[in-house]
């Protein structure tokens, strides 16, 4: 054993000498680390393994891939559809039975947004429609609202009321930033904005009424005070000539003469 330990064949095990080394004054930080550098940051993020979800769904990829390869067949569009067919109907009768049909603009809004302009049309006597484009084409044709399938372009919606109160509606339009009116229908005739704005300075038909009544009364209220002006004239000279050259009695007996003749005249 003892040559065995002596043997120079055998080397010698030699145990490394480990030193810990701390550059800086603090401990390091291991709950909250600083933050690597940009790029290795980046490189980390991007090498990073996603991790799946068993029960997760197709990504949007593998949606697009997926539809990519997958055989076009043509959509069967409204005439196959009879849920669509029965929502232009009612969409149609809607717009029949109104007075003022404005096609606004519509802006991508929140829903608890949307609810408070639906509620603000409400208050104002007017109501708040929305169908798809589509659905809003197929009920206007054919119809003598076809022209205004034209505005049914991207996010269109539909406002209606009974009243063609175009002035209530510019005003409303001011309080809803996610609604812009593109054109209006106002008693069957097709409006722009701007004729929209020209009509609503106009005064209502009542008051329109009553003016051309009157332009049309004045003439026959004129010619009557015409004919009737010459014998009252007649009658106060005579009463004044009388009065002058008379007593009070023939005065009165005179007064009453005119009066008389008058009414007979009449």
């Amino acid at each position: 054993m003892a040559s065995v330990g002596k043997s120079p064949r055998l080397l010698t095990a030699l145990s490394p000498m480990v030193q810990s080394v701390r550059h800086r004054t603090r401990a390091p930080n291991l709950r909250n680390p600083i933050p690597p550098h940009w790029l290795r940051a980046i490189t980390l993020k991007v090498t990073k393994p996603p991790k799946l979800d068993p029960f997760r769904g197709p990504s949007t990829i593998e949606k697009y891939h997926k539809k990519k390869y997958q055989k076009w067949e043509r959509e069967p569009g409204i005439e196959g559809n009879p849920f669509e067919k029965i929502l232009a109907k009612e969409f149609l009768d809607r717009i029949e039975r109104a007075r003022l049909i404005a096609v606004c603009h519509r802006y991508p809004t929140e829903e608890h947004t949307r609810f408070g302009m639906k509620v603000t049309l409400k208050k104002s006597k007017m109501e708040y429609l929305h169908h798809n484009n589509r659905i809003v084409k197929y009920a206007l044709k054919g119809t003598i609202y076809e022209a205004a399938s034209c505005l049914y372009v991207a996010d269109t919606c539909t406002i209606v009321s009974d009243e063609p109160s175009v002035g209530k509606l510019l005003k409303v339009e001011k309080k809803l930033p996610g609604l812009i009116v593109l054109g209006a229908l106002v008693d069957g005739r097709l409006m722009s904005t701007a004729e929209m704005k020209r009509y609503a300075q106009l005064p209502s038909l009542e008051v329109l009424q009553g003016q051309l009544v009157g332009i049309l009364g004045s003439p026959a209220q004129r010619l009557a005070h015409n004919i009737q002006y010459h014998q009252m004239e007649l009658s106060s000279a005579l009463g004044r000539y009388i009065s002058d050259k008379s007593t009070p009695e023939e005065v009165t007996s005179a007064a009453e003469t005119a009066e008389s003749s008058e009414n007979t005249q009449e």
